[in-house]
């Protein structure tokens, strides 16, 4: 009983002295870092995309407009390949979205995120010709962050996003849309993170 005793009251002096700061206005302020859009998860709910994750995380800015508005803008790129069929992937993601942030505690915003984007996707198989298209995203979420200090910030979001597809990535058909309701529900793969600027 001494021992757990003893356990606690280090736990409790430790939070306690490691408590991080109140989370900060970001009125007028720049946050750089990494993140990725929730729309790029729903790619992965079509029937022909199922192979390609377009889930790629990429470079963020953040701008505080007011101490609960903020627009953020994305864009990232990745290449992958498929070594069994010898086939290269190139994925390129942008993403434009608008963030209502409320105090959940005294070091974590509660954001909720609306959001667009345009992404491309390139095929290359070797031999063959390749294939490529694009496809538009809208998403709405939820995004709790938390400022670790005056200048740090992790986060991670889980929301209901939509992709439409044009024809050439809809196998054949006349595009297609995929639909993720939560199944981006990821904590490492929605992680992102900001160095604020004063």
């Amino acid at each position: 009983m001494r021992r757990t005793a003893a356990i606690l009251a280090v736990v409790m002096a430790t939070w306690t002295v490691a408590a991080p700061a109140e989370a900060k206005d970001t009125s007028g302020r720049v946050g750089l870092g990494g993140d990725t859009a929730l729309g790029w998860a729903a790619v992965g709910s079509t029937d022909s995309l199922t192979l390609f994750d377009a889930r790629v995380p990429g470079v963020s800015l953040v701008f505080g407009i007011s101490n609960m508005f903020s627009l953020q803008a994305i864009a990232g790129v990745s290449y992958g390949k498929d070594d069994a069929s010898d086939t290269g992937v190139v994925i390129w993601n942008t993403a434009l979205r608008a963030i209502i942030a409320f105090e959940l505690s005294q070091a974590v915003n509660l954001g909720l995120v609306f959001g667009v984007g345009l992404s491309g996707l390139r095929i290359n198989p070797d031999p063959g010709p390749h294939s490529s298209g694009i496809y538009g995203t809208i998403e709405a979420g939820l995004r709790p962050e938390w400022f670790v200090n005056d200048n740090f910030s992790l986060s991670t979001q889980v929301g209901f996003a939509i992709a439409i597809l044009d024809d050439e990535l809809s196998a054949g058909n006349d595009g297609a849309i995929g639909v993720d309701i939560f199944g981006n529900a990821n904590l490492f793969g929605n992680a992102g993170f900001h160095y604020w600027f004063n």
